[in-house]
């Protein structure tokens, strides 16, 4: 099951450990302007070839006040070399603030965390379009543009059609049961590990 927050920072409240997946739904006023930026990037290759950018934090240690540091420096080199490959300096900014907001509330909910990957993907036609369950401990995903993130309670997937590699069409068993975030919306899903 999910559950609707006002902030990242309500993940943090005791009622959210029963739930698989927690929300955030912000307002989203980028317009149609972020479309032109996206394909702009894409066609120029501006993430690279694999259309990807990622940094990763070791967290290592309690001081709080150190894994900030590094947090803050890994996200800013991320969105360098987002904004290098064309991303604008707004959606830039609003792309770093997220992540440190997110991570920092992330490291305090998994607290046995070693390390955090910070991405920044080019999704296009190259989407994940099959069901699966992440292989993660947890991911915390933002679409700034585009379709947000697809999912679905666990009574409504067949689990042996999931697990044994089977029809896509198969593995949910009532597609009207589909939810789905909105662009710029938080959302939180706990994996399989």
């Amino acid at each position: 099951t999910s559950l609707v927050c006002e902030t990242v920072q309500d993940w943090l409240h005791q009622e959210c450990d029963q739930y698989r997946s927690l929300h955030v739904p912000r307002p989203s006023d980028w317009g149609e302007e972020v479309q032109q930026h996206v394909d702009s990037l894409a066609s120029a290759e501006g993430f690279g070839p694999s259309g990807r950018l990622h940094e990763e934090v070791i967290v290592a240690g309690p001081d709080e006040q150190e894994f900030s540091a590094k947090l803050s420096e890994k996200a800013s080199s991320l969105v360098s070399q987002a904004i290098s490959g064309g991303l604008t300096k707004e959606l830039g900014q609003q792309v770093r603030l997220d992540a440190e907001e997110v991570a920092a509330v992330m490291v305090k909910m998994l607290p046995a965390t070693k390390r955090l990957i910070l991405k920044l993907e080019l999704m296009g036609e190259g989407s994940c379009s099959r069901w699966h369950r992440d292989n993660y401990k947890a991911r915390a995903i933002i679409t700034y543009n585009g379709c947000g993130t697809e999912f679905v309670q666990h009574d409504n997937v067949d689990l042996w059609e999931l697990q044994n590699c089977g029809n896509n069409s198969h593995i949910i068993r009532d597609p009207s049961k589909v939810f789905s975030v909105s662009p710029i919306d938080i959302f939180f899903m706990k994996g399989m590990l």
